[in-house]
C-alpha cells in the first residue's frame, strides 16, 4: 500500500493528503490510488481521523482542475487523459468514502458544505463538459453528489 507500509499512520496520511492537493497531477493520483486502496481494505477508524482533512485535499484539488489543469488541457500545455484520469481518481475515492457510512458521519459539517460547494461549481462549468468523457464525469459528480447527501450526517446535510 505505498506509504502507508512503511510509516507510522498518521505522517502516511498527511504525505498523502499534501500530494492529494499537490498542483502535480501525477503525483496527485498516485496519491489518490493509495487513499483509495486504505479506504477499500475498510481501515475506517484511522481514515476517519483524517477524513476533514482529505476532504478539504480534494475540494482544493477540484478548484485547482477548474482554474489551472483545464486551462492547461485547453492551450495544450497538458494532455487531456492526464486531467481525466485525475478527475475519475477523485471521484472514485470520494464515492468509496461516502458509500461507507461511518466515514460518511464522520465528515464534519464545514468540509461537507464546503465539498458540496465545489462539486456544484464543477457541475456548473460548461468546460468539463467539452472534455472527451466529460458527460461521464458529470454523471459520476451528480451520483456522488447523491451518495454524498445519503449517507452523511442528515443534520449536517439539511442543516
Amino acid at each position: 500500500m505505498g506509504v502507508f507500509s512503511r510509516t507510522n499512520p498518521t505522517a502516511a496520511f498527511n504525505y498523502v493528503i499534501s500530494q492529494i492537493a499537490s498542483g502535480d497531477v501525477t503525483a496527485s493520483t498516485q496519491a489518490l490510488v493509495q487513499f483509495e486502496k486504505v479506504v477499500r481494505n475498510k481501515n475506517h477508524k484511522e481514515v476517519s481521523k483524517h477524513i476533514d482533512q482529505f476532504l478539504n485535499a480534494v475540494s482544493l484539488q477540484l478548484n485547482m482542475i477548474l482554474t489551472t489543469h483545464i486551462p492547461n488541457v485547453e492551450s495544450g500545455q497538458q494532455p487531456e487523459a492526464t486531467v481525466l484520469r485525475l478527475i475519475n481518481c477523485l471521484t472514485d475515492t470520494m464515492l468509496g468514502v461516502f458509500s461507507s457510512a461511518p466515514l460518511a458521519r464522520a465528515v464534519s459539517r464545514s468540509s461537507l458544505k464546503q465539498v458540496m460547494q465545489v462539486l456544484i461549481t464543477v457541475l456548473s462549468d460548461d468546460r468539463l463538459a467539452a472534455l472527451e468523457e466529460g458527460p461521464q464525469i458529470l454523471r459520476a459528480i451528480n451520483i456522488l453528489m447523491v451518495k454524498v447527501i445519503e449517507m452523511s450526517d442528515q443534520t449536517y446535510v439539511l442543516g
